[in-house]
């Protein structure tokens, strides 16, 4: 009998923890969604010319085969990549923004590293 109540209580308090943490990660990986969907049109409008214009150079700018192009500010650990949508020196459209070493993956923080682009 009370190996019956001992295990119910158990499974009590397993559900109700297993309950909350589990809100609790729907919560975080909403926001982290939010967070991201809130940077798209900040960085759609981004050219390879107004990064520079705002940010300075880079300290590392590649360009290959003329369609991507990779401006890296390594002090702020960030890489912006762009991709060429035509023949024009304006033609150049946002693709991904990385981290610089690779391992930091939030969008959000990346850019605070650049306040510039703010």
């Amino acid at each position: 009998m009370i190996a019956k109540i001992a295990f119910k209580t158990f499974l009590l308090i397993v559900g109700s923890v297993v309950m909350f943490k589990g809100a609790e990660y729907l919560v975080k990986l909403h926001d982290r969604g939010t967070l991201d969907a809130d940077l798209k049109p900040v960085l759609a409008s981004l050219t390879p010319v107004e990064v520079i214009q705002r940010c300075g150079p880079p300290d590392l700018e590649t360009i290959s085969d003329l369609l991507f192009r990779d401006l890296t500010y390594q002090r702020s650990g960030v890489v912006l990549k762009f991709i060429r949508s035509g023949t024009e020196e304006t033609d150049w459209m946002f693709s991904s923004i990385d981290s610089s070493p690779p391992g930091r993956k939030n969008q959000r923080r990346m850019l605070d590293s650049l306040p510039c682009l703010k």
